[in-house]
């Protein structure tokens, strides 16, 4: 049903006072799916930092959460991403929270 805006139909009352009392709910037209992104790979980007990792999530219309991780895991681990969740690739909704562990040192 599409109400006019005030087009008066007798005795004083209003389309739109019509349809407010019997209930009517006017609509701008159907809801649209909430926008899918791409999640980008984090893990092994060279030359990374924390600043960078987070400007390419909000510039993907994601959000960091991010763990920082100050000891050596293993032989290998350098500063920079170690993990992420969603994985690389995922189409996840955007607004959503990226998790990411970050590490500080390099082990040898």
């Amino acid at each position: 049903m599409k109400v006019s805006s005030c087009v008066s139909i007798g005795l004083g009352i209003t389309t739109l006072g019509l349809a407010a009392a019997l209930g009517v709910v006017a609509s701008s037209g159907p809801t649209s799916a909430p926008v899918r992104v791409t999640m980008p790979r984090l893990i092994g980007v060279p030359e990374a930092t924390e600043a960078s990792v987070s400007a390419q999530l909000r510039d993907a219309g994601l959000l960091l959460n991010l763990t920082t991780l100050s000891r050596c895991l293993g032989h290998g681990q350098g500063v920079g991403v170690l993990s992420q969740s969603p994985a690389p690739g995922t189409s996840i909704a955007a607004g959503s929270s990226v998790l990411a562990t970050w590490s500080t040192v390099t082990c040898h």
